[in-house]
């Protein structure tokens, strides 16, 4: 990620939309703190670990976010636990060129012109059996 990252959490089950808006209202440099938080960083680099283990898709419900701030002409990785090539995980980043894309097993979302370089914006997503929700500044992308 050639931009910069702020805030990135990792929540166990399913935040509720307006938990979400809640989040994307706040600042990105507060801390996140509950019983179903998993981790939250400040500033993570490249390789840092938020969860233990890989997640067991349709068993498992998580919550992904953070705080983004794109470089100009951004292609890299927010949050990234898939095998390369494989549909074992989920990939969040912004590829290409500033296209926001969501991976998560077989499933695949893009949300073209969604992001914007040199702003800071907050992205969560939400995963769990036949759910995947997007989130934009707290707005649901579609």
């Amino acid at each position: 990620f050639s931009g910069s990252i702020g805030r990135a959490t990792v929540f166990r089950g399913m935040l509720k939309p307006e938990r979400i808006r809640d989040l994307a209202a706040g600042d990105r440099k507060d801390k996140v703190a509950g019983d179903s938080v998993i981790k939250s960083v400040f500033a993570p680099q490249a390789g840092h670990i938020l969860l233990p283990a890989p997640v067991e898709f349709g068993s498992e419900e998580i919550t992904l976010e953070a705080w983004i701030k794109p470089g100009k002409k951004e292609d890299g990785r927010i949050f990234d636990m898939v095998t390369p090539g494989g549909m074992d995980g989920f990939l969040i980043d912004c590829h290409p060129s500033l296209v926001l894309r969501v991976i998560v097993g077989a499933s695949l979302k893009r949300f073209p012109k969604a992001v914007h370089p040199d702003t800071w914006q907050h992205v969560a997503v939400v995963m769990g059996k036949d759910r995947l929700d997007v989130y934009l500044d707290g707005n649901e992308l579609k």
